[in-house]
């Protein structure tokens, strides 16, 4: 992987106040899959109930959203908005790191959709989403 796509990648994940309150790590870049996998620290302000381990649902979510966008960069190498954003829940979060690994389904003249499965580290997944995104620049 080029390091200047990695670069990218970081700086993009960086730039909103969202992602920096959340903390989102590059884990790996597979450029030649159109697919990445994005960390999410575990913290005890995501907590679902105040003193209890599990993500609340809307920082899973934000996972989906955050891994997407950043897929859909190894195409674009710049931002695009979602577009449509869907997260099936398919189990509370333990409250270990979240893992969102995401891969383009099709990028076309206007429209790119990937889809994200969200898992705890072992594997135990958690959620799963897919994202549309607008690509075109007018």
């Amino acid at each position: 992987m080029a390091d200047d796509l990695r670069a990218c990648l970081e700086a993009e994940l960086a730039k909103p106040p969202f992602h920096r309150w959340l903390g989102p790590v590059l884990e790996s870049v597979e450029a030649e899959a159109d697919a990445l996998t994005v960390r999410i620290p575990a913290r005890p302000e995501f907590a679902r109930i105040p003193g209890e381990p599990g993500f609340h649902g809307a920082i899973v979510a934000g996972a989906v959203d955050i891994a997407a966008h950043a897929a859909i960069v190894i195409r674009t190498r710049g931002p695009t908005p979602t577009v449509d954003l869907r997260v099936d829940y398919l189990r509370a979060s333990t409250g270990a790191d979240l893992l969102a690994r995401a891969e383009i389904v099709r990028a076309g003249r206007s429209l790119g959709t990937v889809r994200v499965d969200v898992s705890e580290p072992g594997g135990r997944a958690v959620a799963a989403g897919m994202a549309t995104f607008y690509l075109r620049r007018d």
